[in-house]
């Protein structure tokens, strides 16, 4: 970038010198309009040089730049242009009185063969004429000197002005463009330029021999390889054009004919050539009445006997196209030869002549390998490949000659896909080049998956990962989405939640296997790709980038929220963007492939032992701290990406069924007795003609915390996530029923103090269901190391296995009955 802005202000200095000159020469009365001329083409070659420069800063910085910094950049751009416009047009004013070029103006408005009162007007407009570029080659100098000849030959246009449509005529960095640019851009310059590339490129004799050996080059194929993949019409056009080009140079058919007839006919194909002899054209007699050969006209005849099987060739294929009569023929009227008449005749000798196998490469041309191993075809793309087998008519499954795809029996079958071809026609190979690229690029060649886990929490540390917030936006839409920042994985991820709602399209595909952590590895899956748009919370940075789609990225992520932290962040004038609260989950994992381009390098440790690091998006933390630093919450999650495979075994394992062992089974059927006992003896009725009832506990479960922060933090989220789906008076309705009920009641104030287990709740809700919104206590809640109430209590019987006998009860009685509870509700007190 540095290099290109030195060259741009260099750029810049040049015009401003060369916009004063001029500028100082129109203002002199007595400047020329030759030396105006110059001036003028020069600071429009300077003008063009910084356009180029200019364009190509945009180009560079057009994915990392923000929209102010573009705007700059195409502002200083316009201010140039139009100060050149401004010159350009004193220059034009004052050079108006010129009356050569008036008269060109004129000439240019008025077409040749129209007259100046109107007469033959044209209602129509023609589009401008583009000057052949040139580029150096020989044979296309004929094309380019028929259309810049009317440039050279005009009188009225200074050779300053034919010099840089000379210029612009050339191709860049050719051998020409090198020519001219030898030359400085001068009037007295231009005649010596236009002979060096006469003497070079356009000298008669030149030309004459390299149409010439154009022709001994179709000899020599039809001689070596025969017609092959060349169409009769393709050879036709060819033929005519060189003779065409030859014509032009003087090598005309009444004087050289003797010599152009035997390359022709050396050029054309046996069964052509037959053809030929076959046909009244090509049976008359050379010798005139006069007693002069007439090699002329045996030409022009054989001319014209291509020409007309070409157009038979035409209607043939014409005629079986309009009344769909080539099925099956499409491909041997374009591929097969014309003129088959020669077939291989089974004979006695043939079948006593034994011939070696023949191990050509159809490649390469070698014999001394096989094509399937050829190293040139390794560096070739499958097209490349394919038009090769193409060409050499063989098969693309064997690569043998002699029979098609549809019916080769070669056992073959590839290490790569096990599909039925060689591995040199796997379309999943890559040619070597790309290989090379790509393990250069990417030392992560193998597949592999990212991994999802909870880890697990040492009792007296906390470790926070690196998360903020940022803008993900598309053509439509923008949202604001917790990222992931995550060295470990050598790819980004976007969760399909994000792509749905922004409405992203996919730009690829990719199947990859994600080693998991421990060294198993998982199945190949398949992974779209998309182009994910993100910009920071300030809008001073954007970016986009291609990441992989995935239903969850990981679990519960728990933002910072220390107050002592933040301040201490706030004296560094670090702002973070993920802090506080926040129950949204991780939407977009930037992996390796990104992380590295937007870290800064930037980072500052505080004095707790976390360290903030600076990116391009923000800034973020990440770190171990000591617990009684922390806040305490339920859990933390670490991300080592860790996923269990499912296995379809489970479904029909007995001990997922819940049919155990007998010997199992008798033991918890014991524990069951036991557990129906004591409920026997601690079930009583209370005052309220209520049941009252013991929880059944294990025995020596561990301790059991309050877990009144969990439940406290629980009912902020819900509430927060009720008053955004606008339920809040409803879900607090089925509260004070239940309170009017007597179902549950108040804590008091003064009951605070005393321990209790505290039942985190949330709400349920189902639009069909005659209870549409219900609340669902969690018992499942802990705080760490702490249990939770359910693992604190003893297991019921297993329903699943009472289900048959349930089912073959009901059909005992003669009239089934069916109950439906309209609303239950919990009728049976706890007596802890």
């Amino acid at each position: 970038m540095e290099p290109l802005k030195k060259k741009r202000t260099v750029l810049r200095i040049g015009f401003t010198k060369a916009l004063n000159s001029l500028q100082v020469m129109l203002d002199n009365a007595e400047s020329t309009i030759a030396s105006l001329r110059v001036a003028f083409c020069t600071l429009e070659d300077k003008l063009t040089d910084l356009n180029y420069c200019q364009d190509s800063i945009i180009e560079a910085i057009l994915e990392t730049a923000t929209e102010t910094e573009l705007q700059k950049e195409y502002d200083e751009a316009d201010e140039y242009k139009h100060r050149f416009l401004t010159a350009k047009y004193l220059f034009t004013e004052r050079t108006m009185g010129d009356s050569n070029l008036v008269q060109n103006l004129v000439d240019c408005a008025v077409p040749s063969g129209s007259s100046s009162n109107g007469e033959n007007k044209r209602s129509y407009k023609l589009p401008s004429i583009e000057i052949v570029k040139f580029n150096g080659d020989i044979r296309e100098w004929l094309s380019f000197w028929s259309c810049f000849k009317k440039i050279h030959e005009d009188k009225n246009m200074c050779n300053e002005d034919k010099f840089q449509y000379l210029k612009q005529a050339v191709v860049p960095d050719s051998r020409a463009a090198e020519l001219v640019k030898s030359y400085p851009p001068t009037g007295s310059n231009y005649d010596k330029v236009i002979r060096s590339l006469k003497s070079r490129f356009g000298q008669d004799e030149l030309l004459i021999e390299v149409y010439v050996r154009e022709l001994l080059q179709l000899v020599l194929q039809n001689a070596i390889k025969g017609r092959g993949n060349i169409s009769l019409a393709s050879l036709y056009d060819r033929l005519e054009s060189h003779l065409r080009a030859l014509e032009t140079l003087g090598v005309t058919t009444d004087k050289c004919a003797a010599m152009l007839y035997p390359l022709v006919e050396s050029s054309l194909p046996e069964d052509l050539l037959r053809a030929w002899q076959r046909s009244d054209a090509g049976k008359h007699n050379s010798d005139a009445e006069d007693g002069k050969p007439r090699s002329k006209d045996r030409l022009t005849r054989l001319i014209e006997f291509i020409e007309r099987e070409v157009q038979s060739e035409l209607r043939i294929s014409l005629a079986l196209q309009g009344f769909n009569l080539d099925t099956g023929h499409e491909s041997d009227i374009k591929k097969s030869k014309p003129y088959k008449f020669n077939r291989n005749i089974p004979s006695a000798m043939g079948l006593l002549m034994t011939k070696g196998k023949d191990h050509t490469c159809i490649f390469c041309d070698a014999k001394d390998h096989e094509s399937e191993g050829c190293n040139k075809a390794k560096r070739m793309s499958l097209s490349g490949k394919q038009e090769c087998v193409k060409r050499a008519r063989a098969c693309f499954k064997c690569l043998k000659i002699g029979h098609g795809f549809k019916t080769c029996r070669v056992r073959v079958k590839c290490s790569r896909c096990e599909r039925r071809h060689v591995n040199l026609m796997c379309p999943d190979e890559k040619p070597r080049e790309q290989r090379d690229e790509i393990a250069s690029a990417d030392t992560s060649a193998p597949v592999r998956k990212e991994l999802n886990c909870i880890a697990s929490i040492s009792n007296n540390k906390m470790v926070f990962l690196q998360t903020l917030k940022v803008k993900i936006y598309s053509d439509n839409r923008e949202l604001i989405a917790r990222v992931l920042i995550d060295s470990g994985s050598q790819r980004s991820y976007v969760t399909k939640d994000i792509i749905e709602k922004l409405g992203y399209q996919s730009v690829g595909e990719q199947r990859l296997s994600h080693m998991l952590f421990g060294g198993g590895q998982s199945e190949v899956v398949a992974h779209k790709e998309y182009r994910v748009r993100m910009q920071s919370l300030e809008s001073d940075f954007a970016c986009n980038f291609v990441a992989l789609d995935q239903e969850v990225i990981c679990g519960r992520i728990e933002p910072i929220e220390n107050k002592k932290w933040l301040h201490e962040l706030n004296e560094f004038n670090i702002r973070l963007t993920d802090v506080w609260d926040c129950d949204d989950p991780i939407s977009i994992l930037i992996g390796a492939d990104v992380a590295g381009k937007i870290l800064t390098g930037c980072r500052k440790e505080l004095k707790s032992g976390l360290v903030a690091f600076e990116t391009l998006l923000g800034w973020t933390i990440m770190g171990a701290v000591r617990k009684e630093n922390v806040r305490e919450n339920s859990t933390v999650a670490a991300i080592s990406l860790y996923v269990k495979n499912c296995d379809l075994k489970d479904l029909w394992s007995l001990d997922v069924l819940g049919i155990r062992d007998p010997m199992t089974y008798r033991t918890f059927k014991q524990q069951e007795e036991v557990m129906y006992r004591e409920f026997l003896e601690t079930v009583s009725i209370n005052s309220e003609n209520r049941y009252e009832v013991q929880l059944p506990w294990s025995e020596n479960h561990p301790p059991l915390s309050d877990n009144k922060s969990v439940a406290i933090k629980r009912l902020q989220t819900t509430t927060k996530k009720l008053r955004i789906e606008g339920r809040y008076e409803a879900y607090d309705a089925v509260f004070k029923e239940w309170l009017a009920e007597g179902i549950i009641e108040r804590v008091l104030d003064k009951e605070m103090d005393i321990w209790g287990h505290y039942l985190p709740h949330r709400h349920v809700v189902k639009e069909r269901s005659t209870t549409v919104i219900r609340p669902v206590f969690d018992a499942s809640a802990k705080q760490p190391p702490s249990p939770s109430l359910n693992e604190c209590l003893q297991k019921g019987p297993n329903l699943i296995e009472q289900l048959p006998s349930i089912l073959l009860r009901f059909r005992e009685g003669r009239e089934p009955n069916i109950l439906e509870v309209v609303d239950g509700k919990c009728a049976a007190a706890q007596n802890h």
